[in-house]
């Protein structure tokens, strides 16, 4: 009676579902598996994004800001492969938080991790930076056989907005990223 129960505990931890970075997904939309018509043709759909006149004929990137959806987030840039394949994508936050309180606290790293952890798990791994003069923080990594997702202050310089970049790897314009 010991032994079969002894082996089914041994089991739960293979059966319980793990998040990873593919699982990475925008407004319900894995964009990691998605093509430059299918994200274009979601995105319009949704009536809160706005396209600037600079990026309408580009073929490569697109640009969005979003007007009244993800109000947290400033820009999101999608990158495309030459056949029309997601590439990359980078997630540009306001340096405040999106909800009306009566306080003006700036938008932390760890707030952003808060959120995406329930989506793509724990960070593969941290890093801690340090300059000179500002304080010390942590930037984050998930990692995954597809996906790479960094989450960081722009130029890893604290003070700029957060950015949210996602990665595929097997692809011809992440081998220009190599780092």
């Amino acid at each position: 009676m010991l032994k079969p129960l002894f082996s089914l505990i041994l089991l739960l931890p293979n059966l319980a579902w793990t998040a990873t970075a593919s699982d990475f997904s925008l407004l319900g939309l894995k964009v990691s598996e998605l093509s430059q018509t299918e994200i274009r043709q979601a995105l319009y759909k949704w009536d809160g994004f706005m396209k600037p006149q600079a990026s309408l004929h580009s073929k490569q990137m697109d640009r969005f800001y979003p007007v009244n959806i993800l109000r947290e987030t400033y820009r999101i840039d999608f990158r495309y492969e030459l056949d029309g394949s997601f590439s990359s994508l980078q997630m540009r936050y306001r340096p405040y938080h999106s909800e009306y309180k009566n306080s003006s606290l700036p938008l932390s790293i760890k707030d952003v991790r808060a959120q995406l952890e329930p989506m793509i798990g724990s960070p593969t791994s941290r890093v801690r930076r340090t300059e000179s003069v500002l304080q010390s923080y942590e930037s984050y990594r998930w990692e995954d056989e597809q996906v790479s997702i960094t989450l960081d202050f722009e130029d890893q310089q604290p003070g700029r907005p957060i950015v949210l970049q996602l990665r595929k790897k097997n692809t011809t314009l992440a081998s220009n990223y190599r780092s």
